[in-house]
């Protein structure tokens, strides 16, 4: 795990957020996830840059991740992961965690 560079990457991406620039966010933190898959707070920001570009079924798989994870991004990422489900229509989850276990996400 490089936590290093990916703290870096999560760095470019909230400044790509800022400029609106959601595609170039959402590239930044895949690659903080790819560098610490373990990183919680990457996953979320990940979703929250998906969400802008209007793929929410991508950011839910995401933010499940990050639930899954169990740090503390886990409560902020399991109310937005509601949020998006009941905006799309789709049942809650019935499982405690959401489990992607061990994938690191591609878009």
């Amino acid at each position: 795990m490089d936590v290093d560079h990916a703290i870096q990457f999560t760095l470019k991406g909230q400044e790509a957020m800022q400029l609106g620039q959601y595609e170039e966010a959402a590239c930044a933190y895949h690659e903080a996830i790819r560098l610490a898959p373990r990183l919680d707070g990457a996953y979320f920001q990940y979703a929250s840059a998906l969400l802008w570009r209007g793929l929410p079924n991508e950011a839910l798989a995401a933010l499940d991740r990050c639930v899954a994870l169990g740090g503390p991004w886990r409560e902020h990422a399991s109310g937005l992961a509601a949020s998006v489900r009941a905006q799309l229509g789709a049942p809650p989850k019935k499982s405690k965690w959401a489990a992607i276990r061990g994938k690191v996400l591609t878009s």
